[in-house]
């Protein structure tokens, strides 16, 4: 199976599903599910999710073909190939806009995905979900990020995911002699100066992309 509509008009066979059911289960129309079929159409990261779910695979498989499949005894991962399982939490959003709330408590569910993609970082991940545009073309909002969240040593030009006052924020980091800069890929936002004197953490640095679009 060479595209992800091979692989999900396949993962609904093999579930006796007509379109209309499956599409009950992730939440979208038949006719979604038909253009996910007929290569009309990608799934987003959150229906994207639900599908793997629901047919218990894992997303590198479903939207790449790349990765390690649980059905139908495929697995396109190299006999020799490791892989490592990341903890994705599905209700926290890296906000690339005005920021929201986090708390980092037990994963929704962990993603499986060839090492090397990671290198020496596979073991300090977190995935987590980007929310807003003030972060785009570079990071579009609904792809999910991989961050290493033992690399919290600030470099001019990276990408980190902060809390910020409370709220979970990514954007590039840029440093002063009274504190960091942040910075937004999108120009419609204006760089903000974050001073010692407020509330910042940095949770780790990006590393990885996924993007369904």
């Amino acid at each position: 199976m060479h595209s992800i509509a091979e692989r999900i008009k396949q993962l609904r066979k093999s579930k006796g599903l007509t379109q209309k059911e499956l599409g009950r289960k992730v939440g979208v129309t038949s006719v979604t599910i038909s253009k996910w079929e007929l290569d009309i159409a990608i799934p987003k990261s959150k229906s994207a999710i639900e599908l793997c779910k629901i047919f218990n695979v894992d997303l590198q498989w479903l939207m790449r073909g790349v990765s390690q499949s649980i059905d139908f005894g495929i697995s396109p991962i190299k006999a020799n190939e490791e892989i490592v399982k990341v903890p994705y939490f599905d209700d926290i959003q890296a906000s690339a806009g005005n920021g929201c709330e986090v708390m980092f408590e037990n994963a929704d569910y962990e993603l499986v995905m060839p090492e090397f993609f990671f290198k020496k970082a596979s073991k300090n991940l977190v995935c987590l979900k980007v929310s807003g545009d003030s972060m785009e073309p570079e990071f579009k909002d609904g792809s999910i990020l991989s961050i290493d969240i033992k690399d919290k040593k600030v470099k001019d030009g990276n990408c980190y995911v902060i809390n910020h006052n409370g709220l979970l924020r990514l954007k590039c980091l840029e440093k002063i002699p009274n504190g960091f800069v942040l910075k937004s890929y999108n120009s419609m936002y204006k760089d903000v100066v974050v001073t010692e004197s407020e509330s910042l953490c940095i949770l780790g640095r990006v590393i990885f992309q996924l993007s369904f679009y």
